[in-house]
């Protein structure tokens, strides 16, 4: 679950985007002022996810595109994917509810996670406040359409277990 993109990794999928030729890994290594170790890990994690790839540009160099617009990067959607909603639903059925409450929090850290990878990427592709408003705008829909549907998902275990999740919850709030 710890698995959303880091400064490094934002900053070389940015560079990739300003160059749509392309960049070779010396060209990278200057314009993003990494370490070799640091550029190399984002590299592998970007290819990893299928966010870039190598190609040959036309003057012949070995470079690294990018395969994703940042305005196509819905991370919020793709951070969907880091998701366990099985874990929720054995808490439940287990009547485990410190399980429940602590599998609950990893679903809204996952969902802040991407949220601020959403603002990020629209920090990086803004050349100033103005237009970065304008994509933090762009994207409010996207924000609340992805915790609407992890809400939703929730509840659909809940009400799925109607019988015992009533029970769960009740748990310390009814003395019987």
């Amino acid at each position: 679950m710890k698995s959303y993109l880091v400064k490094s990794e934002l900053r070389v999928l940015g560079l990739l985007n300003r160059y749509r030729r392309g960049l070779t890994w010396s060209e990278l290594l200057e314009k993003s002022g990494f370490s070799r170790s640091t550029l190399h890990r984002a590299l592998n994690k970007l290819r990893g996810l299928g966010f870039i790839s190598k190609a040959i540009r036309d003057d012949d160099q070995v470079v690294y595109r990018a395969e994703v617009t940042l305005c196509a990067l819905d991370s919020l959607d793709i951070f969907g994917d880091f998701i366990d909603y099985k874990v929720i639903a054995d808490a439940v059925r287990r009547m485990d509810k410190d399980a429940f409450v602590d599998a609950v929090w990893d679903v809204f850290r996952v969902l802040c996670a991407a949220f601020v990878t959403e603002v990020e990427l629209a920090a990086i592709s803004s050349s100033d406040a103005e237009e970065f408003r304008g994509r933090v705008q762009e994207r409010f829909q996207g924000y609340i359409r992805a915790l609407s549907n992890s809400l939703q998902r929730v509840l659909d275990i809940l009400i799925s277990n109607s019988e015992v999740s009533h029970n769960l919850l009740r748990e310390e709030w009814v003395k019987d």
